[in-house]
């Protein structure tokens, strides 16, 4: 006596194909797409978001790995592409001065943060940590870039005056 089932041929599905993604199949579009659901005008994104957003991110991990070393009791720092300016101000315990090993330091913390980073100027002058600190107050209440822009590259010039 047969089974009934032994006469029924098993179903086999067949696996999803893939679709090749050719330039003929590729529609080229200019336009911005955006979401039905979101509205620009009440988005809860910052104005600083995108460079500046990454870049303020920067700096606050630059601050960080730079507060870490001994000689430091407190830093600020601004991040703007590719050039980071950090003022530092000394622990009360290290009575020395900028040399080339704090400055070395510095650089290698700051580097363990952006190795992309090209330019690194380090002041330790107290006027200019509070110009440096007033700067990063805007940028942290919300201004962008763009608006301390100038103040940021006439301290550039001081801290690191042309040849």
């Amino acid at each position: 006596m047969t089974s009934p089932m032994s006469s029924v041929a098993p179903m086999v599905t067949p696996a999803p194909q893939a679709v090749p993604t050719t330039p003929s199949n590729i529609v080229p579009t200019t336009q911005p797409t955006t979401s039905p659901r979101v509205n620009p005008a009440v988005s809860p994104v910052p104005a600083q978001m995108g460079n500046n957003a990454a870049d303020l991110e920067t700096a606050k991990r630059i601050e960080g790995e730079v507060d870490k070393l001994s000689e430091i009791k407190k830093s600020a720092a601004i991040v703007n592409g590719s050039t980071a300016m950090v003022a530092i101000e000394y622990d009360t315990a290290y009575k020395g001065e900028m040399t080339d090993r704090i400055r070395r330091m510095v650089e290698e913390k700051v580097l363990i943060v952006d190795a992309g980073l090209r330019e690194i100027v380090i002041t330790d002058d107290p006027a200019m940590l509070g110009d440096v600190r007033d700067m990063r107050t805007r940028l942290d209440g919300g201004n962008v870039f763009e608006e301390i822009k100038a103040e940021f590259e006439k301290l550039m010039q001081r801290i690191k005056p042309t040849a």
